[in-house]
């Protein structure tokens, strides 16, 4: 997954129930299930602190594109603790 400048992440792709985008039941919400399909859909990630359009600390923002729910990518929060547990091998998102 490559970094991506901040303004990539704009309003109207935010997507709030990102886990119904990446075909997700909310119940099986989890590290484990998230990092499956973020390494099947995600193609870019910025330091949530940075964006210019719903900025959140300690935050991850990641961009994902999943064809079976639309053609435009889409993109979301998640814990910067939880995106190093899943993408080890990233450093610069080491706060």
């Amino acid at each position: 997954m490559k970094k991506l400048q901040s303004y990539k992440f704009e309003y109207e792709n935010y997507e709030p129930n990102y886990w119904s985008a990446l075909d997700m039941a909310y119940n099986d919400l989890n590290t484990e299930s998230l990092a499956e399909r973020l390494k099947q859909h995600g193609i870019g990630y910025c330091d949530g602190s940075l964006l210019k359009v719903r900025p959140r600390t300690s935050s991850i923002a990641v961009m994902c594109v999943n064809k079976n729910y639309c053609e435009e990518p889409f993109w979301f929060h998640v814990a910067d603790w939880q995106f190093i547990e899943i993408f080890p091998d990233i450093k610069e998102v080491n706060h």
